[in-house]
C-alpha cells in the first residue's frame, strides 16, 4: 500500500503509530516502579504489562541510554534511573517557586466566597514571609498585607499553622528562638501557651489569630503541605465583624479544603488524608 504523503510526514515528525506506541509503553514501564517494587525483572514487568519479552528489552535499552532506568549488576533487576529524579526534582522546584501563580485562581475563590482577604505565606525561621494576596472586589477597607511582608508566627495564623506539623525536635528548638513579641493584649506570650495552641491547631487542622496581630482583625489559616512537610500556608482574613468566633468552624472548613487543593497540586496530601 502506497503511503500518502500526510504520512510520510508524520513519520519524519517521529508521529507514526510505531513511535506512539513506544513512548506510550515506555512511560507504562516507567509507571510500574512504586516503593514497594522499586526494582523489577523482565518477567514481572512482562506480568504487570503483558508486554513481550523482546519489546521490554528493546525498550528498557533505549530508556537506560537516555538515564531513565538502570539495571542492577548484582540482581540484573531494572530500577528507576538518575534523570527521573532530576526531573522530580525539577518539577517540585518549579512548582514552589511559582507557588504564588499555581495558588491565585484558589485564592481568588475562596476570597470571593466570603468577601475576605486571602493571604499565602512561606516560613523563614520564625518569621512568615508574605508570598501572594488577594483582596475581595470591591472592598473599601484594604485587610491583605503585601508579598514580601514579614510577621512572627507566634501571632499569625498563618505562621501557627506553619510550625504546628513540624517533627517534634525541630519545633522544640524553634520554640526557643523565637521573640514572643507582643502586638497585642491578646498576643501569645509565653512557650506554654503557644505550645498548647498550636495543640488545637493539629487537632481541628486550621490556625487562629484572634486579633493577636491587629485589633479588630481576625484570620483563619490552614498549611499547605508537599508530600511529607508543610511548606506553605493559606488564609483568609477580616474584621471581626465578619470573621465571629461563631464562623471561625465555617472559614476554617472552606479554607483547609482551598490549602487541600493548593497541596494536591505540589504533589502533597494533609496527614489525616494520607493512606496507611
Amino acid at each position: 500500500m502506497r503511503k500518502t504523503g500526510q504520512t510520510r510526514r508524520k513519520e519524519r515528525r517521529g508521529e507514526s503509530a510505531y513511535h506512539t506506541q513506544a513512548v506510550s509503553r515506555a512511560l507504562k514501564i516507567l509507571g510500574c516502579f512504586t516503593v514497594k517494587d522499586f526494582e523489577l525483572s523482565i518477567a514481572e514487568l512482562h506480568e504487570k504489562l503483558g508486554f513481550h519479552k523482546s519489546t521490554l528489552v528493546r525498550l528498557l535499552r533505549c530508556m537506560s541510554e537516555e538515564g531513565f532506568i538502570e539495571q542492577n549488576p548484582e540482581t540484573d533487576k531494572y530500577r528507576l534511573g538518575i534523570r527521573t529524579f532530576e526531573i522530580g526534582s525539577l518539577y517540585h522546584r518549579t512548582r514552589m517557586m511559582n507557588i504564588g501563580a499555581l495558588a491565585r485562581p484558589i485564592m481568588q475563590r475562596l476570597s470571593a466566597q466570603f468577601n475576605l482577604s486571602a493571604n499565602l505565606a512561606i516560613r523563614d525561621r520564625y518569621e512568615i514571609v508574605y508570598v501572594e494576596t488577594v483582596e475581595p472586589a470591591g472592598s473599601p477597607l484594604r485587610m491583605a498585607y503585601s508579598a514580601g511582608d514579614r510577621f512572627g508566627v507566634h501571632h499569625t495564623a498563618l505562621g501557627k499553622a506553619l510550625i504546628a506539623f513540624l517533627p517534634p525536635d525541630e519545633l522544640e528548638d524553634l520554640l526557643d528562638q523565637i521573640p514572643l513579641t507582643p502586638l497585642t493584649p491578646r498576643t501569645i506570650t509565653t512557650v506554654e501557651g503557644l505550645v498548647q495552641e498550636l495543640e488545637r491547631v493539629r487537632e481541628r487542622g486550621y490556625a487562629i489569630d484572634d486579633e493577636e496581630s491587629l485589633p479588630g482583625l481576625r484570620c483563619v489559616g490552614a498549611p499547605i503541605w508537599d508530600n511529607e512537610k508543610v511548606v506553605a500556608a493559606l488564609s483568609a482574613s477580616g474584621s471581626i465583624l465578619v470573621v465571629t468566633r461563631e464562623r471561625f468552624d465555617e472559614i476554617g472548613a472552606a479554607v483547609m479544603e482551598a490549602a487541600r487543593a493548593i497541596s494536591a497540586q505540589l504533589g502533597g496530601v494533609p496527614p489525616r488524608l494520607r493512606r496507611s
